[in-house]
């Protein structure tokens, strides 16, 4: 396997057919980018959650349901790690939307813009930060440190979806959702 640092160096797409044609495992990019996430994102920020455990596991699956199909009956972005923001319901997890009024909120739950992404064939590896209820120009909610640019530190990363932006910029993950209510 390449390094982790010039395998997540690589476009979503690239990285999809090299899934695809089983030059890399989805195991083996999930675990690249939980790697590189425990690694950075104690100075960064970018994640409020990471789901290690529920995307390996889903990795696992993708990798075996793969080698029993056609890669190409299999949707586009088959086995890619992903980032949500955590303003979007994940099964299996908390939905704190950047504010203190939602921080018991634990979701049982996909919600669709989730279900979509995961038809698409994404791996969830966690929830990234942004601003209070997404109303701010910059993720810096109360509810954990600020979201840091990873090309200076000493700058913000913008919002309200600071967190899948520093997260792909960081080569954290090669894609992350993020959505545009006010300019993100």
């Amino acid at each position: 396997m390449l390094p982790c640092d010039e395998l997540l160096a690589r476009p979503a797409l690239a990285l999809a057919e090299l899934v695809r044609r089983r030059e890399v495992s989805s195991t083996e990019l999930v675990g690249s980018c939980l790697e590189r996430i425990a690694a950075l994102n104690p100075r960064l920020q970018a994640f409020v959650s990471v789901l290690e455990r529920s995307a390996r596991r889903s990795a696992a699956a993708m990798d075996a349901q793969l080698r029993r199909m056609e890669p190409a009956a299999l949707p586009p972005f088959w086995g890619l790690p992903m980032g949500i923001k955590d303003l979007n319901l994940v099964r299996g997890a908390f939905a704190k939307m950047g504010s203190r009024a939602f921080t018991w909120l634990w979701s049982p739950v996909d919600d669709v813009t989730v279900v979509d992404l995961r038809r698409a064939g994404f791996v969830i590896v966690g929830k990234t930060a942004t601003s209070e209820l997404a109303l701010l120009p910059v993720t810096e909610p109360e509810i954990h440190p600020p979201t840091r640019n990873p090309w200076n530190e000493e700058h913000s990363a913008g919002g309200s979806s600071g967190g899948a932006a520093a997260a792909v910029a960081a080569g954290l993950l090669p894609v992350a959702h993020a959505s545009d209510g006010a300019g993100s």
